[in-house]
């Protein structure tokens, strides 16, 4: 048996900021603690003190340190935003190239991209995070398209982008407290 690893999941919401602490060991995940504290999401200070004190209260409370978090953001911080799109292939007997596919995605990021611009006017933004999550070849769900012939592929990706001020102040109170993080979709 391994040893348990203990790990934060945060929620970013309108005006609380909701920690809950895990572990997790072989092939389970037990639930340890929750937090919650009142916080401004427009204020830097605000924002890495009330971050710093859930974690520390938590870490205090269970007597363990974390290292691993996984940051979770409502849409009045971030903006999830699905992007679906079909590809019509022209040569579709020949197998899908890693190079073709590459394309496929880079089309469906930059049209994603172009409606998150609009949605953030003229406040920068950053991709957080990027999954792909259905991959259909002719009407069939598959996992990975290349080296499989077909004619119509369906492509779905789901991004998270964040305000770049809000992702700087994330990233590095979270690197000051040595813990590295993931963002949930």
């Amino acid at each position: 048996m391994e040893n348990p690893d203990p790990f934060l999941v945060i929620n970013f919401g309108n005006s609380f900021l909701k920690g809950s602490s895990f572990i997790s060991s072989d092939k389970s995940i037990k639930f340890l603690d929750f937090f919650k504290v009142p916080y401004d999401p427009h204020s830097e200070v605000d924002i890495q003190n009330r971050v710093q004190d859930l974690i520390l209260s938590l870490e205090k409370k269970e007597k363990t340190i974390f290292y691993s978090a996984f940051i979770k953001t409502g849409n009045e911080i971030g903006l999830r935003k699905v992007k679906e799109m079909n590809f019509l292939r022209r040569f579709f007997k020949k197998p899908i190239t890693a190079s073709e596919f590459g394309k496929m995605i880079e089309t469906c990021q930059r049209e994603s991209f172009l409606e998150a611009k609009n949605i953030f006017h003229k406040e920068k933004f950053i991709l957080a995070k990027a999954e792909i999550k259905k991959i259909i070849v002719d009407h069939q769900l598959i996992e990975n398209p290349i080296g499989v012939p077909g004619r119509m592929i369906f492509l779905k990706i789901v991004n998270l982008y964040l305000p770049q001020k809000f992702y700087k102040i994330i990233k590095r109170t979270f690197s000051e407290l040595n813990i590295k993080i993931s963002f949930l979709l």
